[in-house]
């Protein structure tokens, strides 16, 4: 990144900004100039589509592209050990313990009901 001294027009810069989604000029001018060079690069994408220049893998290089690199159940630790499984952590947390006193009873209305007894 640069810092450089620029004079910007700002009704074109918020008009900018609210086409981009954009909170500051910064932010403005970078998009912006993401726009310029997206929209040039689909310009040339176009042009090749037109030209029948653009590179298309072949049915035989897409097939190839679409193998495995390691065959299925192949892969191996250094030392010709097997892979190890993915790890799965699983946390349990006991949330009854978040309420606290004073809180509205409808907060404990998805616990058990309560064993008391009415007095008569």
């Amino acid at each position: 990144m640069m810092k450089t001294t620029v004079d910007v027009d700002r009704e074109l810069a918020a008009e900018a900004a609210e086409i981009l989604c954009t909170k500051s000029l910064k932010d403005t001018v970078n998009g912006a100039l993401r726009e310029v060079v997206n929209a040039e690069l689909r310009r040339q994408l176009a042009e090749q589509i037109r030209n029948g220049t653009l590179p298309v893998p072949t049915e035989e290089e897409y097939r190839k592209l679409r193998e495995p690199k390691v065959p299925i159940g192949a892969a191996r630790r250094p030392g010709g050990a097997p892979a190890a499984p993915p790890r799965v952590t699983t946390v349990l947390a006991d949330t009854s313990v978040w309420l606290r006193e004073g809180q509205p009873t409808w907060l404990h209305s998805w616990r058990r009901p309560s064993r008391r007894t009415v007095p008569r």
